[in-house]
């Protein structure tokens, strides 16, 4: 995609001042497709990893800081609300999609968030074109994300899975819904 000029150097100077506001960390699918394609021809490695991030904890955390210590710049891809209502039903998300964006932004180890409408993150894995994808408890064989990477030439990590730490777990003992 051709980009303006201001945009172009609003994106040069995101880029080496590492994007400080949370605000500026969220961008659009062209934005991210510019950035990761300029980032890997300076030679960094572009990872990656992707969510729902609906009530944000540990496990996420941990997510986060494994798949950052393999690149230079981390994108996390976070399903948009309309995304989250298909894939988890009409009570979900619990937070809107500007309440989950800023709150990874705010995270010192991730660069950049986007933010996608489609059920699964395989078209945005598409636009960044990662060197690196991480996910919690993923086997490959059921991983297409990762499968694309790996047919890329690039890496797909399974990070081990947090026991004790799921937003659908946490919901249920918020509302008294565990069966424990």
């Amino acid at each position: 995609a051709i980009l303006s000029a201001a945009l172009s150097k609003i994106i040069s100077s995101a880029i080496r001042n590492n994007m400080n506001s949370p605000y500026q960390k969220i961008i659009s699918l062209n934005q991210a497709a510019e950035i990761s394609a300029r980032l890997r021809n300076a030679g960094q490695t572009v990872g990656f990893t992707n969510g729902v991030f609906d009530c944000l904890h540990y496990g996420h955390i941990q997510s986060f800081m494994g798949t950052k210590k393999l690149c230079d710049k981390l994108f996390v891809g976070m399903n948009s609300d309309a995304s989250v209502k298909r894939l988890k039903g009409p009570a979900r998300p619990i937070q809107d999609e500007t309440t989950r964006s800023v709150l990874i932004a705010s995270m010192e180890f991730v660069d950049f968030v986007v933010v996608f409408d489609t059920d699964t993150a395989l078209p945005l894995v598409e636009i960044i074109l990662p060197d690196v994808i991480a996910k919690e408890g993923y086997e490959i064989s059921k991983w297409p994300e990762g499968q694309f990477v790996q047919s890329r030439g690039g890496q797909a990590v399974t990070l081990p899975r947090i026991d004790g730490y799921s937003t659908t777990e946490i919901i249920k003992r918020m509302f008294g819904l565990n069966s424990k």
